[in-house]
């Protein structure tokens, strides 16, 4: 009996120093664990975008040819195909692909996990952020009273960084982009025009103001159909942008830009009485200040070669070739005539929407970022990395 005792609190005290040795592994190897896992996240994340912005991608040209999807993407990059000597240049035509979910040129979240060997191992997040944010705030309007329509004469202007900090001393300038519906014995055209180009710095709160009242008035009138405000800013090398529309313009189209194409969206109760007449000269916002084209219906042959863009979910797609795109454009701008009234429709040709999956309230996850180009402008791209599988 004795013995047995004996035995029994041999093994008892056995056990107990293992399950203290165990504990004890386990918070001495738990922090080195951590260690090594969040370097090995952090490594992985510089690679990727590092592989990512400066890769084109296989075809190279993949952003803006209609044609491939995502089947026929064999190489995922967002760095653009024609080389220079700018370091990051980021194709917009390619961010646009992977975060606009809306229209048939979309290549899903899954196909990027695939093409970089991130399924099943990574979750990912990636957007593209203004290295400087311009925030314009109407100060001044004017109503008319034919049709109601909401013009803004004077704005402020507020200045920060992606984190929020106020800027001083950037380089602003202002433009007024107006489209008027000219009639005449052959009918009705669209007139574009660029008044009052102002300049001046940001304060010492990172705070300016445009007040383009009298160059506004005299041009208020029953053939003014659209306004834009157009802002650049210059600081030490990085430039960024920032436009508004004055509140002209009912939500009639969804419009997206791909290469030298418009993608139109129309919801099928709208055909009828919707949007039909669209007037075929187009304004596109440069880095410089306006230019004029025109496009032509395709959707017929994009139907043919690419039939995923024009049968795209619930809605109906037409789609427009621009005769001529300047290089760096942020937004492009056509008239329409809808329910009897001409509106400018401006489609925007910037960053949008993030690629990938929303963050998670993951233990260890992995950010990083890099100054980049895209067409002429300064973004942050910033990508978050984290594991969905041990």
């Amino acid at each position: 009996m004795t013995n047995t005792i004996e035995y029994l609190s041999s093994g008892l005290v056995l056990i107990l120093i293992f399950s203290t040795t165990a504990t004890s592994l386990v918070w001495v190897l738990d922090p080195v664990y951590r260690t090594v896992n969040r370097r090995e996240i952090q490594s992985a994340a510089e690679n990727l975008l590092t592989h990512v912005l400066g890769y084109s991608g296989y075809p190279a040209q993949w952003g803006s040819d209609l044609s491939i999807n995502d089947t026929t993407l064999l190489g995922l990059g967002l760095a653009k195909a024609s080389k220079d000597d700018t370091a990051l240049n980021v194709d917009m035509d390619k961010i646009t692909r992977l975060a606009d979910s809306s229209v048939g040129t979309y290549i899903c979240t899954d196909v990027v996990g695939r093409l970089t060997n991130l399924k099943y191992r990574y979750g990912f997040n990636l957007k593209f952020i203004p290295a400087l944010n311009i925030s314009i705030k109407p100060t001044k309007t004017m109503t008319t009273h034919q049709d109601n329509k909401v013009f803004e004469l004077a704005y402020n202007l507020t200045v920060m960084t992606h984190e929020q900090i106020k800027v001083a001393n950037v380089n602003l300038t202002g433009y007024i982009l107006l489209s008027n519906m000219i009639n005449n014995q052959s009918g009705h055209f669209v007139e574009y025009s660029i008044i009052g180009a102002k300049k001046t710095f940001s304060n010492w709160k990172g705070e300016a103001s445009f007040d383009f009242t009298d160059e506004m008035l005299p041009n208020i009138n029953k053939t003014l159909v659209g306004e834009v405000l157009m802002v650049t800013g210059y600081y030490y090398g990085m430039r960024t942008m920032s436009i508004r529309q004055a509140k002209t313009c009912q939500d009639i189209l969804s419009s997206t830009v791909i290469g030298n194409n418009i993608i139109l969206s129309i919801q099928p109760e709208e055909i009828p009485n919707g949007a039909s007449h669209l007037q075929r000269r187009v304004i596109e916002g440069t880095i410089d200040c306006i230019a004029e084209s025109e496009f032509v219906d395709v959707t017929d042959k994009v139907h043919a070669e690419a039939p995923w863009v024009v049968n795209y979910g619930s809605k109906n797609y037409r789609v427009y070739k621009v005769a001529y795109m300047e290089p760096d454009i942020y937004f492009i701008g056509f008239v329409v005539k809808y329910l009897g009234k001409y509106w400018l429709v401006i489609g925007l040709r910037v960053p949008q929407g993030d690629i990938g999956d929303p963050i998670p309230n993951a233990a260890e996850i992995a950010a990083v970022r890099r100054l980049v180009v895209i067409d002429g402008f300064s973004y942050y791209a910033v990508l978050h990395l984290w594991k969905v599988s041990w």
